[in-house]
């Protein structure tokens, strides 16, 4: 129950990333930043990064190659400090929802990385590894759950194990459908290996597993029956959000119901939070065999790392649906409505042997008063109830950012360019309404209320992006404005922006060699280190490393030609994006050497 350290449960030790799709409700740049440096083996994001951004572009420019992120519309958060290079974020991170008329609420919500990685010491050993886990991309310290299992890849499989992988493949599937062209085929490729896919291997006292893709209230996987299969004699809750009302208008019991009416006398816990309970679910709880159990205060309002919960678990023993054993789900659905019926979720079935004492485990972890992580509820504290207004955001997320209704395009003028912003509707918005480029919030301009047109003017070829700002000023002054980051259709962003992103960075030949290092080194967290040490000295771009450059990158090239000759494709690629003059000739010369070469040994 540890406190998750995200780029550590990803990123596996000794391995190369070939190719990741992860998805996550909400997202927070810099997390995701920290994510690529992890995947490309440079380390953790620290704050001279923001000054001297030479590792934040190698991490960028390979999760622009190798990393499709899916978030909920609008989920990107907007960047508490600004960097030269989110404006790329639009090649990795891709908005999903549900287009339908009436389900602009639902919510994207799943929170998996399918990893296709290879072995850095056997290049002939590649896998999957499948991380599920509570918890968003954010910086988020709230108390989460994770597991990962890895897969061998390029083995004989089985028409039950394919069945069984069958609808994760279906979801990749209908992720690959949000993303650009280059992405979508590398989904695709990433879901034709799977049928090369072994089993997951398993930690005792696990046995099997069964993947719960729920897309938009749609079952993706036939076998299961989450109303019957979720329900158990023996049953654990572990959910932060929990509908406030047990039965719904249109007669359909939520999840905290049905889960609680299949063996009613059986014993039920519920782990949730204070804020989220009622009167109506206290009264289901208040029989025997039933309690309630929320974060304590001592993990809450701790000054070291006050925590929440925000775990999704459910524990069940059924022996009708389940006779030989035990049920343990986890992932990113919470026991409402929504969570099993409107939104997209992920969740993982382990299946284990019945043993004694699984159901006091299990609890135990946090039901005991000697953790001091959660207590014991029998009744709700008196508070002062306050409602927050959200009913501008709702306008927002029906009538401004729902089924394309926004596009933009960018038109040049003498080397600088205006974008001009369109909607299609924006009614039932109580506010003025702004955009600004992600790049630069400052420079906002309003949504004109009659032609619904807004023209952002002087920005600069770096600075666009297909995210931006977006701002509701209420004309209630008592309502908080309201911002987020959107992802707009954009025509017209000229193809080498993010050339021109490289040339403003990598201006100098010394700054090109030691950037060209970083790349193909065989310790690229120790050398980029080394270049943030140089860089704070204010010695890049002055003969850094002169007297022993030509040897280490001739050796450094000499490794990759002969093990990893793909990477000097990803080197010529960086040569064509910057000014020609920041290219020594001799590293040009010693290039086109190894290609002869490669292409010989062909």
């Amino acid at each position: 129950m540890n406190d998750l350290v995200y780029n550590e449960i990803v990123a596996t030790p000794g391995y190369e990333l070939e190719f990741a799709v992860g998805t996550t409700y909400s997202l927070d740049a810099e997390a995701f930043l920290a994510i690529a440096l992890s995947f490309a083996r440079l380390g953790d994001v620290t704050d001279a990064d923001f000054q001297s951004p030479f590792r934040l572009l190698e991490g960028l420019r390979q999760a622009n190659n190798r990393i499709a992120l899916f978030c909920n519309r609008a989920g990107l958060q907007p960047p508490l400090r600004m960097n030269p290079l989110y404006a790329m974020l639009d090649k990795s991170v891709f908005e999903v929802a549900d287009e339908h008329k009436g389900k602009e609420l639902a919510n994207f919500h799943p929170k998996i990385w399918v990893i296709k990685e290879r072995s850095l010491d056997d290049r002939t050993k590649r896998q999957i590894k499948l991380v599920v886990m509570s918890r968003n991309l954010t910086k988020d310290s709230s108390l989460d759950i994770a597991a990962t299992m890895t897969a061998p890849l390029d083995v004989k499989t089985s028409a039950e194990l394919r069945r069984k992988h069958q609808p994760l493949k279906d979801l990749l599937m209908i992720l690959a459908e949000k993303a650009n062209p280059d992405k979508k085929k590398k989904i695709r490729k990433l879901v034709n290996d799977l049928d090369s896919m072994g089993k997951f291997v398993l930690d005792s006292p696990f046995e099997d597993y069964e993947f719960l893709p729920i897309h938009f209230g749609e079952n993706l996987n036939p076998k299961i029956d989450i109303t019957r299969d979720l329900a158990g004699q023996k049953m654990m809750i572990v959910s932060p959000f929990i509908d406030k009302t047990p039965l719904k208008s249109d007669g359909n019991s939520n999840p905290i119901q049905w889960l609680n009416e299949y063996k009613p006398s059986s014993e039920k816990v519920l782990i949730t939070r204070i804020d989220s309970l009622t009167p109506e679910i206290l009264s289901i709880y208040s029989s025997n065999k039933r309690e309630i159990w929320v974060m304590s205060q001592v993990a809450e309002q701790n000054d070291i790392q006050p925590m929440n919960l925000h775990a999704k678990m459910y524990f069940s023993w059924a022996p009708e649906t389940y006779p030989n054993g035990i049920y343990y789900w986890l992932g990113s659905a919470n026991a409402t409505e929504s969570g099993f019926n409107q939104n997209s979720e992920f969740l993982l079935r382990l299946s284990m042997p019945i043993g004694r004492g699984r159901f006091e485990t299990f609890k135990s972890e946090f039901c005991d008063e000697k953790k001091q992580l959660c207590e014991q509820i029998t009744s709700l504290p008196k508070s002062e109830s306050s409602q927050e207004d959200h009913s501008i955001t709702i306008a927002i997320r029906k009538n401004l950012i729902s089924r394309n209704n926004l596009s933009a395009e960018v038109i040049e003028i003498e080397g600088e360019y205006t974008v001009v912003i369109s909607a299609k509707k924006c009614n039932g918005i109580n506010g003025r309404i702004t955009f600004a480029p992600i790049q630069e919030p400052c420079n906002e301009s309003e949504l004109m209320p009659d032609a619904l047109i807004c023209k952002l003017n002087g920005i600069s070829r770096i600075q666009l992006s297909e995210f931006y700002i977006l701002k509701v000023i209420p004309f209630d002054e008592t309502i908080k404005p309201i911002r987020m980051a959107i992802k707009i259709p954009t025509k017209g962003i000229p193809e080498d922006r993010d050339n021109h992103i490289f040339r403003s960075l990598i201006n100098t030949s010394d700054k090109f060699l030691n950037y060209v290092e970083m790349m193909i080194t065989n310790r690229p967290q120790e050398f980029a280190s080394i270049m943030m040490q140089t860089d704070e000295a204010k010695s890049m771009g002055e003969n850094t490393f002169a007297n022993h450059k030509g040897n280490t990158l001739y050796e450094s090239l000499l490794r990759i030609a002969a093990t990893n000759p793909e990477r000097l494709e990803e080197i010529e690629e960086l040569v064509n994006r910057l000014d020609a003059t920041v290219v020594p000739d001799s590293f040009r010369q010693m290039s086109d050497m190894f290609k002869r070469s490669i292409k010989k040994l062909r």
